[in-house]
């Protein structure tokens, strides 16, 4: 008997979220989904990608943003994302793997936590270590299981008892600029006709996200060819914050604009989907995008420009110049939980032909880009900007200085957050206000003596004796990383009392 899908609609799952055992014999497929994860006879998807949506064949494509499942003849593919933004968790029992698009939704499905007492740091510079030589590991307890795997850029095939992994792309020669810019479009033009389709059980928005830096403007600019005319933008306060203002640019490609808050103590609890998704910093910036997808629309795209900082820099050198998709900072990585909640697929436009990267670098080091190159030593991006001023975006607007938009801190904005965390932090570490509030100053200076490092040479022991007494101060840990480990396992807590036993048997018997 060939293998069928059997989906369960799960009300307490992400919108987007799922989650699918699969026997290493050929017997049925179990899958629970959320509200807006689309399906057909033998696949479930949350993604947009280049072919019809009513085919199927995301398993096939080379431009597929999101996550999917696939029975491909006597074969089970699992899918995640181009983008180096998203991953696939997965174990494997002696009879099954139990592979999801969610870390919150694997342990509690799994009734596993986050370890305190384990380092994560390696387990997540994977991402920076290029696609060859995945899975790669990722410590959970108890150990009854040994580990997740996470995948990222390619397939997880089952077949015939044995577990394989394929990955999404390869590497195409590219000539010019045009040639490159033709092959981004018509992917963009054929990934519209997908997340258009009237054949989806769940109309789909679109957004882009609008900065002062090159990329997000670059890809805007390419959003607006394809008919979006939504973004949400940077915007300060007042005079002297230093956020971007990235109203300027959105009135000239004429986008209605939403702004984008700075963290405050105005986020919602949502904020935990922010930080369970990385020990590395928050994109807190964007809670204003999700809030208004999820209460607003059924499901949404939104295009990105993240990973542009490696293929667009003229200056990108060394090992990153090979077959492969390495790159500089975990950045999309943060908004992979956050993202299944809200509804939206995180469509990053730079990920497109990223194998190519030698080609795409030797284009804008050529020169018939010198009208386009600033010749800036860290920050020249000749390609985006040819992109964007072509669209009529003026050159003073974009592109002249680095900006992040990276939050990074030790406690929760939100209140009753904070207030958890904290609660918790005592009764697990004796953590009175004294000790918290020494962590802070301590903290401070650690940041301070960083900064002055980077420019001024400093002695390595100064900044190492900050950052042994934070450590000392929580039994060896970093508040930034207890505060991601609290986030992620309080969430699966929750999650596993709102699915029940009889969901988390459907998944592990």
């Amino acid at each position: 008997m060939p293998r069928r899908l059997k989906l369960h609609l799960t009300a307490a799952l992400p919108k987007l979220g799922w989650i699918a055992s699969i026997p290493l014999r050929e017997t049925d497929v179990t899958v629970l989904h959320g509200a807006a994860v689309e399906y057909g006879d033998d696949w479930v998807v949350e993604g947009v990608w280049d072919t019809p949506f009513e085919d199927g064949a995301f398993h096939e494509s080379e431009a597929f943003f999101g996550s999917g499942l696939r029975l491909d003849g006597s074969n089970v593919v699992a899918c995640t994302s181009t983008a180096l933004t998203d991953r696939l968790f997965y174990y494997q029992t002696d009879d099954r793997v139990i592979v999801s698009n969610s870390l919150v939704v694997m342990l509690a499905i799994s009734d596993c936590h986050l370890d305190l007492d384990h380092d994560y740091t390696d387990d997540y510079a994977v991402l920076l270590r290029g696609i060859w030589k995945q899975p790669h590991g990722f410590r959970v307890k108890p150990s009854t299981i040994d580990n997740f795997q996470q995948l990222h850029h390619g397939n997880l095939i089952v077949s015939g008892g044995t577990v394989s992994i394929g990955f999404r792309s390869r590497c195409h020669p590219i000539d010019s600029y045009e040639d490159y810019l033709e092959r981004i479009r018509t992917t963009i033009t054929r990934m519209r006709l997908n997340y258009q389709s009237a054949h989806r059980h769940t109309p789909m928005s679109a957004f882009t996200t609008l900065s002062t830096g090159y990329d997000s403007v670059a890809v805007s600019c390419l959003a607006k060819e394809a008919g979006v005319t939504e973004c949400f933008a940077t915007r300060p306060s007042n005079a002297h914050d230093e956020i971007e203002n990235g109203m300027a640019i959105a009135e000239v490609l004429g986008f209605f604009a939403r702004s984008l808050s700075k963290p405050s103590v105005a986020v919602t609890t949502d904020e935990a989907y922010f930080i369970a998704s990385s020990l590395w910093g928050s994109e807190l910036i964007f809670h204003d995008l999700a809030h208004h997808i999820e209460t607003m629309c059924s499901a949404a795209v939104v295009f990105t420009g993240y990973h542009g900082d490696k293929v667009w820099d003229s200056h990108t050198n060394g090992h990153y110049l090979a077959d492969d998709i390495l790159r500089g900072d975990a950045s999309g990585l943060n908004l992979s939980e956050i993202r299944l909640k809200s509804g939206f697929i995180n469509l990053a436009i730079p990920f497109l032909f990223a194998r190519s990267i030698r080609d795409i670098v030797r284009i804008a080091q050529s020169p018939q880009m010198d009208t386009w190159r600033l010749g800036n030593d860290d920050y020249d991006r000749p390609i985006p900007r040819r992109i964007a001023e072509s669209a009529g975006v003026p050159r003073a607007l974009f592109g002249q200085r680095k900006q992040m938009v990276m939050s990074y801190y030790n406690y929760p904005y939100n209140a009753s957050l904070r207030q958890a965390f904290v609660t918790w932090l005592d009764t697990r570490f004796s953590a009175g206000s004294t000790k918290m509030r020494l962590y802070e100053i301590v903290d401070a200076i650690d940041w301070r003596l960083e900064r002055r490092a980077a420019t001024s040479g400093m002695a390595q022991w100064a900044i190492r004796v900050p950052r042994s007494i934070k450590r000392h101060l929580f039994g060896n840990h970093d508040l930034r990383h207890l505060m991601f480990k609290w986030a992620a396992n309080q969430l699966a807590d929750d999650l596993q009392q709102r699915l029940g036993p009889t969901a988390v048997d459907a998944i592990r018997r």
